[in-house]
């Protein structure tokens, strides 16, 4: 369970929804990396193909752009994000893709729908104030023999690209304001924790880890992004200076 209500969380994403939309075409070209561990775990558990995919915490869209490359032939992908901002970034990416639903759900009261076949989460389970009750809402709206798929991140103590992030915030005085996403992404962050909060009615399948390597700096536009996300100001806020120049030091 996290820190934060629905409405801090909310305002939280609302006041970075602007980043996330200006910055949605650099996210995309990376996003592949996260996206595809994910779809391609989805297949290994179908029973059969899946008609209706829901996707839930979508931002702008991820992972919903690589589930359309690998089933162009769903009749309905919903997705969806409990910030209104977000979903208006949703529905201009997915505009001429008829058979893509953009709504807005929040994952503690998901009204009742028509079973899907999929669901997928990326990171977003991560900043509910309670995953054990998201996890319910989700698996009512599951078909039976359907497949549920999450991914968070890992535990702080081994996720080299927060850790720098939080101790050049630390560094340039300016933690206090990573201090919700910090409480709440890392609460049930790293191997075995979300699977704990996982109710009676959903069937553990696989719990695995993905390994990657994001490098923080120059070499890799997504830093800057992250940092912005975090932050919640654009780069171009004179207190962006003093984060960036903490960020060699912290590196060492």
């Amino acid at each position: 369970m996290t820190t934060n209500s629905t409405e801090q969380m909310l305002e939280l994403w609302e006041t970075r929804a602007h980043t996330w939309r200006a910055t949605s075409e650099v996210v995309a070209v990376g996003a592949e990396l996260f996206n595809r561990p994910m779809v391609d775990g989805v297949r290994e558990f179908l029973r059969a193909p899946p008609r209706r995919w829901l996707d839930v915490a979508s931002g702008t869209g991820e992972p919903a752009a690589t589930i359309l490359t690998d089933y162009p032939q769903l009749d309905s992908l919903v997705v969806s994000d409990f910030a209104p901002t977000m979903c208006a970034a949703l529905r201009d990416r997915f505009a001429g893709y008829p058979q893509v639903a953009v709504e807005t759900i929040d994952m503690m009261a998901i009204a009742p729908m028509p079973p899907v076949d999929v669901i997928t989460c990326r990171f977003g389970i991560m900043f509910v104030p309670d995953a054990r009750a998201a996890l319910v809402g989700l698996g009512e709206v599951l078909a039976a023999d359907g497949v549920l798929c999450l991914m968070v991140w890992d535990s702080l103590a081994q996720n080299d690209f927060f850790r720098v992030f939080i101790a050049a915030a630390e560094e340039s005085g300016l933690v206090a304001l990573i201090d919700s996403v910090q409480k709440s992404a890392f609460s049930c962050a790293g191997e075995g924790l979300l699977a704990a909060e996982l109710p009676d009615t959903l069937e553990l399948l696989a719990d695995r880890a993905c390994v990657f390597h994001p490098s923080v700096g120059d070499d890799n536009p997504i830093w800057e992004i992250q940092g912005q996300m975090m932050l919640g100001f654009p780069s171009d806020d004179p207190r962006w200076a003093a984060f960036a120049a903490a960020l060699p030091r912290v590196r060492e």
